[in-house]
């Protein structure tokens, strides 16, 4: 089964009926981000209206949008609960699947709900893997098709992104390197990335972005501090736990600041992380922007 989570970001299923198992290969959209503000994003079509992403989450998530259906602050980590944009996004994931399902040559269903019964009866194990571009650190748990597919946040590593990396940026001559750069222990973010979470993206909603606001994020902490004190707690074992991979300067990691790549399953993850001798390199003058994570699976 061939969709997207929107154009140009490829959701693939793929159900095997003897096993009961379906196997999900996804490529989302920066979620949270998307919801907050879809314009300018994958979730724009070229006509300048929306999704069925942005039209999915208004109804199922319960918020009241302007008819520009541009939510802001409601779904910000502030007021759109982890456990809500779980469900939000696990929901989005089957409906996609099943819609992907009932368009097929000979589909065993021929609309979504019958597609969604008909997966429910004949899934028993699910296995989704792929970069879901979690910059919050959010996505560890997704409720899909009746089953919870998840891994735990403690075994997540930081995957993504070489543009938010002071070695990568330094070595392309980009003049704010120095506000990438973070200590090897990666107890927090560098101050270049909450800048672009709190600022840029708006995750905590408008208060760091209103200079009126006590929260303003202008240099001072005050903005990080609060965003830390509501953290759920996938998100808040994210920073400082999360490894990075090795480099190829000895005793120095990757400052590459979130786990986007995640493998989730119904059943237990019994290894995750990167794959043995694994190590990040600049290479012939070429950038991995993402590093490969490997899972070992008990279904």
């Amino acid at each position: 089964m061939r969709t997207y989570f929107t154009p140009g970001r490829p959701l693939t299923a793929l159900l095997f009926e003897g096993s009961q198992t379906l196997v999900i290969n996804a490529h989302s959209i920066n979620y949270r981000k998307t919801l907050i503000n879809p314009k300018g994003s994958d979730a724009q079509l070229k006509d300048k209206t929306f999704s069925d992403m942005i039209s999915y989450a208004i109804t199922f998530g319960g918020i009241i949008c302007g008819q520009d259906q541009v939510c802001g602050e409601a779904f910000s980590v502030a007021n759109f609960p982890t456990a809500e944009l779980q469900k939000l996004l696990g929901g989005f994931i089957s409906f996609k699947i099943a819609e992907g399902l009932a368009a097929m040559e000979d589909a065993p269903c021929g609309s979504s709900k019958p597609c969604d019964d008909y997966i429910k009866r004949n899934v028993k194990k699910i296995v989704l893997a792929g970069d879901m571009n979690d910059e919050t650190g959010e996505l560890t748990s997704l409720p899909i098709f009746g089953l919870t597919v998840s891994m735990p946040a403690d075994k997540r590593v930081r995957t993504c992104c070489s543009d938010r990396d002071s070695k990568w940026l330094e070595a392309y001559g980009q003049s704010d390197a120095a506000e990438y750069a973070i200590d090897n222990a990666y107890t927090t973010h560098a101050i270049g990335n909450w800048k672009y979470m709190l600022e840029s993206n708006k995750y905590l909603g408008v208060n760091c972005t209103d200079a009126s606001n006590d929260f303003f994020y202008n240099g001072s902490s005050k903005c990080i501090a609060k965003f830390k004190e509501i953290l759920p707690e996938p998100m808040s074992v994210l920073v400082g736990q999360a490894k990075g991979a090795q480099t190829e300067i000895p005793d120095k990691t990757s400052q590459y600041p979130f786990a986007a790549d995640l493998i989730l399953t119904s059943g237990t993850i019994e290894e995750f992380g990167f794959p043995d001798g694994y190590v990040q390199k600049m290479g012939d003058g070429t950038i991995s922007d993402r590093d490969p994570i490997y899972a070992k699976l008990t279904m």
